[in-house]
């Protein structure tokens, strides 16, 4: 059975949302992952959840997950990884943001 784990607990996302002609709500998330101390080169799930504050409970709208179903796993190398995030453009305009990463 697969469960997921924070990769990192929680970690401050500052994103100024755009009103201007073709610019989007998405935004770049770059990250390091390591598995037992070392960088991990693998392909793995993962789950983004956006939160108005450190201690929230309920996110402030769905999450974002890289599972194979909706968007590819992603590809981590060397420890290193890159994803492209939309949580929309509603959930932008709240202040403080925070971001939960979970890998499973």
């Amino acid at each position: 059975m697969c469960r997921w784990i924070p990769g990192v607990a929680m970690v401050a996302v500052s994103v100024v949302a755009t009103t201007a002609m073709g610019q989007t709500e998405s935004f770049t998330y770059q990250g390091q992952l390591k598995h037992q101390g070392s960088p991990l080169t693998d392909v793995v799930d993962m789950k983004f959840s956006l939160y108005d504050s450190e201690t929230a409970q309920t996110p402030i709208v769905g999450s974002v997950v890289f599972d194979g179903q909706a968007f590819s796993p992603v590809q981590v190398s060397s420890g290193l990884f890159t994803v492209e995030l939309d949580f929309g453009v509603a959930a932008l305009q709240q202040g403080g943001q925070w971001l939960e990463v979970a890998v499973r």
